[in-house]
């Protein structure tokens, strides 16, 4: 949600990763303008036989959860820019090749699969691209073994 916000909060114009002990977590992102802050507000575990639960989600029940996030501090809401509710969807892979474990260690693998091919990652951390990078550097290295830079069985320790 993209707002104008009336608080005490103290740091309301700094970007923060807001943890409540009890009430969860918030992302806040100050915008352009000077005024609009952006937040990201967790509204907990969806239950998996109702995915599509979390279209209940109004603006009133995010700016309730905000508010109990971010007690002590009081938080009121002015002129909303920008409201939408998503599901993080975060996945991963079990293996990274095509040598099931009980063929592992008796032949080499013949397919790798690297970033978003093995796992999806939340647009909140801004992760996706980063960790897909990450992935096939790492996956490179290892396939580095075929000049003698490195051993087939490190290509088994991406799983």
């Amino acid at each position: 949600m993209s707002w104008t916000p009336v608080t005490d909060f103290p740091n309301i114009r700094l970007k923060a990763a807001i943890q409540s002990a009890d009430e969860g977590n918030i992302l806040l992102i100050p915008r352009e303008g000077g005024y609009l802050v952006r937040l990201y507000v967790d509204l907990g575990e969806i239950d998996p036989n109702n995915r599509e639960a979390f279209h209940l989600n109004t603006r009133e029940k995010v700016i309730e959860t905000a508010q109990r996030v971010l007690r002590p501090y009081t938080l009121d809401v002015r002129d909303v820019a920008w409201f939408a509710v998503y599901q993080v969807g975060q996945r991963v892979t079990d293996r990274f090749d095509d040598v099931p474990e009980s063929e592992a260690g008796t032949r080499l693998p013949r397919v790798f699969i690297a970033g978003g091919a093995c796992h999806k990652d939340s647009a909140k951390a801004g992760q996706g691209m980063k960790v897909s990078m990450q992935d096939t550097y790492n996956l490179g290295w290892k396939l580095a073994a075929d000049s003698g830079l490195a051993k087939w069985s490190d290509l088994r320790k991406r799983n």
